[in-house]
């Protein structure tokens, strides 16, 4: 974490900065049945639905204004990913966007590095695991 705030630190004086808290959370109607409560020796019987439906909301914390910017998706992937950071971008024109990140695979994507190492508008900074 030391190493990043430094780094964090270093590109302050070179480029007007906005630091960015990123994630995402997937949410599903599929249910959880492998726990649950229900009387001794009874069967379990759990609900399914007729069709699974999924979303994934990606999330954006701006640090000094405490700004939220989000993104609802069927999908969390990397191009979803990419996607939200290209929707990012227009409310932060002028600034380095600095994103401090989890080490969930859609995060390190072979996609993922090639587009990072494209923009001049974004980096990223990945949490130690």
């Amino acid at each position: 974490m030391d190493e990043s705030v430094s780094a964090i630190e270093s590109k302050q004086g070179e480029h007007d900065l906005a630091v960015l808290c990123v994630d995402e959370s997937h949410f599903s109607n599929e249910p959880y049945g492998q726990r649950g409560w229900q009387r001794a020796k009874a069967k379990r019987k759990v609900h399914q639905p007729k069709r699974r439906q999924s979303k994934t909301i990606f999330g954006a914390l701006e640090l000094q204004s405490q700004r939220m910017d989000w993104k609802q998706t069927p999908r969390g992937n990397a191009g979803t990913f990419m996607a939200f950071l290209h929707q990012l971008h227009p409310s932060f024109p002028d600034q380095l966007l600095v994103l401090i990140l989890d080490n969930c695979s859609i995060h390190k994507s072979k996609k993922g590095k090639a587009f990072v190492a494209k923009t001049a508008w974004l980096e990223l900074e990945h949490l130690a695991p």
